[in-house]
Order: structure tokens, then C-alpha cells, then sequence
């Protein structure tokens, strides 16, 4: 994208840091683009910060078709400036926009339009603790029209602040009003967004199922689905991009809370190429395709018999393992449930010799912090739902398995 940009003649002076406060000191430029429906996003420029022009009938004045989006950039201790996460929050901007049928922005001319917009005013980035440089993005529909239809023009602004901490004056109470009359919401208050994070091996099979037992009694509530690893959701967990995740043990859970949802065996996956394994000994003259986190405990039942693991590829996704095993690569180790990966007919799937290995499904989520009301009722549904699971590694029938563990060190079982 080229953005254009015209410097203003006039500088501002920024306020002492101990006098900032909040989003009431602006720098000198902002970023602005126009869209219509027949020329798309048009005109990226950065120009001296100042007054908009609106027409009066502009949809937005009269409608509320306006999202919004805020971040920071922080002045770090070696001059650098650094932006925390800015990626997300325009995924965010366009995903609000999808909800009031507004024009998308390519996310990469975001990111680029909100880095050319704090490199222009960097002087304005403070330094002193607890301050920063708040950075507002918007967008609006400007049709001049009082006619209800979608939106045919529109405008993406960004704007900066250079700030101090939001409650200036301190925390105080803040007097709200609570509204008993007239609730917008059903009666159960049942709208909203389910934010879950899947990892692969589950998303593609039991995960699918309780999600949509959760879509079908829960009608009014939509879903974002995020898959990763389990390491990249709990990242976005802490960061609050998501509510909830499903993943498997083991996992570094300082910090998180979690629910076991089901165990099952590890399998060997293997083509026709690769002989299927009764024992350790042959298992152990294949070359293996497994998961990374899971190599130790390959390696100790191994090791621990005095043969040798012969490891071919580690990797980080189920769909990843599966697919080499599909190429005739070598014998893939993954749990039962990765069945439902396959696509080629003549693939064997065989539990491991003893059946001595066993994956962890859990729920996790952060402990002491509310959950949104959409997450909450996932999370109810589903541990009522599991409680009176038959699992079929031989626990008994009917006894739930529904005990949260918060911050301790979980260990694979075996």
C-alpha cells in the first residue's frame, strides 16, 4: 500500500508526563483512507491531525455503524519503540466489522498504516514508566443517506495519544446505572461469542461434535474458532483472544486452570510400507513420526527395554504427523482420536504394544477470572455432557471425571 504523506507546518508540545493523562493530547498527524464500493480502499494518507469532514446525513450520525480498535506503543529503556501485538487488533477491527457489514481493510494494510503512523510522531512516544503512546483505529460509514441499506462508502482513521494512566486522579468509585426495566438481551441472556481454542488431533474429531451439540442447544451464540498448538493457545489464552481452550497434556500449566475431559490410547499409524508392531522390538526398527512434546516418553519406554529410537520427524501438529505417515515416511504415534485425519483407505492404525500409552484431553482456562457468559454455558454443557461419557479406556461408566487442577506440574500418564 503507498500511503501519502504530508507533514504538518505546525508542532505541538506535549505535556509533562506527571500531566498526560488520557486520550485528551493528540500528535500531529493522522493516518486516513476512503472506501467505496466501486473503487475499494483508496487514498491512504497521513496528514496534519484536525477537524473531519462529515455530511450531516452520514449514516454513522444516525445509525452507529462505527468500530473501533485501541493499542499501544511503548518507549522501551534502549529508545526502541515497540507495539504489543498490533496483528490482533486488527483482526478484531475487521471482525466487529463483519458484524456491522462494514468494509474490511487488508490487515496488512493496517498493520502498515498504524507502523508508518507512530514512526511519523515517535517523537511524541513517552518515556517515563506508566506512559505510552495510546493508539486509536476506526471506521465508519460515511453513505449521506438516511436510507436503511448496507454500507457503500466508508473511512478508516487512526489517531494517537500520547497518555498516562487512565484514572488520573487515581481509582475512585465510578457510579454506574442498572437498568431492571427494559433488557435488550433474551431473558437468559444467552447472545454472545464463544472464543475456543482447539488444538488439531481434537479439533478435527471430538471437539467438532461437542461444539456442534453446543451450536444446536445454544442457538444465539456464535463461535470463533482458533487452531494451534498448545503452546500458541496458551499464549492467546493469557492474552484474552481466546476463553477457552481444548488441548492435551502435558502442558506447562503454571498459571492455568483445567478440567480432564477424556483419555485415549496412543496408536502406531502406518502404511502399507511399514509393518505393524506387537512389540517394542519392532516398533523400535521403524523409523518414528511423532508429536515433539512426546519424544522423552517414546524415548523412555525404548530406552528403557535397551533398544534403540529411531526417530524420523518431530513435529508440532497431528495433521502434520498423519500426513508424512500418509507419504510412507515411517510409523506416525498419535492419539486414537487422529483416526479421523486419515484420508487413505489402506493406512493401519494399531494400539501401542501393552497399551501402555494414554493422551489427556482438558479444558483450560485462566483460574480466578470470569468467564463470559457463552463460555461459561460451553463449559457447563460440556462437563455435563462428559460426566456420563462411557470412556472407552476402562474407567467405569458413569463416574465423572470433572476435577479442576489449577498450576500444578501434570505429567503424562503411562
Amino acid at each position: 500500500m503507498n500511503i501519502r504523506i504530508e507533514r504538518s507546518q505546525k508542532h505541538g508540545m506535549m505535556p509533562p508526563s506527571d500531566q498526560l493523562g488520557f486520550g485528551t493530547v493528540f500528535t500531529d498527524h493522522m493516518f486516513l483512507m476512503d472506501y467505496t464500493d466501486q473503487a475499494g480502499w483508496r487514498d491512504a494518507r497521513i496528514v496534519p491531525f484536525g477537524p473531519i469532514s462529515i455530511s450531516p446525513a452520514a449514516s454513522v450520525l444516525h445509525y452507529g455503524t462505527e468500530v473501533f480498535e485501541g493499542l499501544k506503543a511503548y518507549r522501551r529503556p534502549d529508545g526502541q519503540v515497540q507495539l504489543f501485538r498490533p496483528w490482533e487488533n486488527v483482526a478484531r477491527l475487521n471482525r466487529s466489522c463483519d458484524r456491522l457489514g462494514l468494509p474490511r481493510i487488508d490487515e496488512e494494510d493496517g498493520l502498515q498504516a498504524i507502523r508508518e503512523l507512530v514512526k511519523v510522531d515517535t517523537d511524541w512516544i513517552p518515556s517515563d514508566p506508566g506512559t505510552s503512546l495510546y493508539i486509536r483505529p476506526f471506521l465508519y460509514s460515511t453513505d449521506p443517506t438516511l436510507a436503511l441499506h448496507g454500507v457503500h462508502e466508508a473511512s478508516f482513521v487512526i489517531i494517537l495519544s500520547p497518555s498516562g494512566s487512565y484514572f488520573s486522579d487515581g481509582l475512585k468509585p465510578v457510579p454506574i446505572m442498572v437498568e431492571t426495566e427494559d433488557v435488550r438481551a433474551v431473558q437468559s441472556g444467552q447472545h454472545g461469542v464463544l472464543r475456543l481454542g482447539v488444538v488439531s488431533s481434537v479439533g478435527c474429531a471430538m471437539a467438532a461434535d461437542w461444539l456442534a451439540d453446543f451450536c444446536r442447544e445454544q442457538p444465539d451464540i456464535d463461535c470463533e474458532l482458533t487452531e494451534a498448538n498448545t503452546y500458541e493457545l496458551l499464549e492467546k489464552l493469557r492474552a484474552h483472544v481466546i476463553d477457552l481452550c481444548i488441548a492435551r497434556r502435558p502442558f506447562p500449566d503454571e498459571g492455568y486452570a483445567s478440567v480432564l475431559l477424556q483419555s485415549e490410547e496412543l496408536m502406531q499409524f502406518a502404511s502399507p510400507a511399514f509393518p505393524i508392531s506387537n512389540g517394542w522390538g519392532t516398533l523400535s526398527d521403524q523409523p518414528l513420526i511423532t508429536y515433539r512434546r512426546w519424544e522423552s516418553i517414546l524415548r523412555r519406554q525404548i530406552e528403557d527395554r535397551a533398544l534403540t529410537l529411531r526417530l524420523r520427524c518431530l513435529c508440532d501438529d497431528a495433521r502434520t504427523a498423519i500426513s508424512m505417515c500418509e507419504r510412507d515416511m515411517g510409523v506416525c504415534v498419535a492419539p486414537a482420536s487422529a483416526q479421523a485425519l486419515l484420508r487413505r483407505t489402506d493406512m493401519r492404525v494399531h494400539p501401542l504394544p501393552g497399551n501402555t500409552l494414554r493422551s489427556e484431553i482438558v479444558l483450560i482456562y485462566l483460574p480466578g477470572q470470569p468467564l463470559c457468559e457463552a463460555a461459561m454455558r460451553f463449559k457447563e454443557s460440556l462437563l455435563l455432557k462428559l460426566g456420563n461419557w462411557d470412556d472407552k479406556a476402562g474407567d467405569a461408566k458413569g463416574t465423572p471425571a470433572i476435577q479442576e487442577t489449577v498450576g500444578t506440574k501434570e505429567t503424562f500418564l503411562s
